[in-house]
């Protein structure tokens, strides 16, 4: 909780956007929470996968 206080303002500020966006899956905020994640640990690439059920089929589905 002490984490979401801190940074309060900036999570309730991208929750606004998402909703008013009518968008959460995909959307702006996804695409930008990619490309931010991905330069952050040095990629050019990152996708978001919705729960570990995606996470399994897509790592069977590339080494299928």
């Amino acid at each position: 909780m002490a984490s979401y206080l801190a940074h309060q303002a900036a999570i309730d500020a991208a929750m606004q956007r998402v909703l008013n966006s009518g968008w959460s899956i995909p959307g702006q905020e996804v695409k930008s929470l990619e490309q931010k994640f991905a330069a952050n640990i040095g990629v050019c690439y990152a996708i978001r996968l919705k729960n570990c059920t995606e996470v399994l089929k897509f790592r069977l589905r590339e080494h299928a």
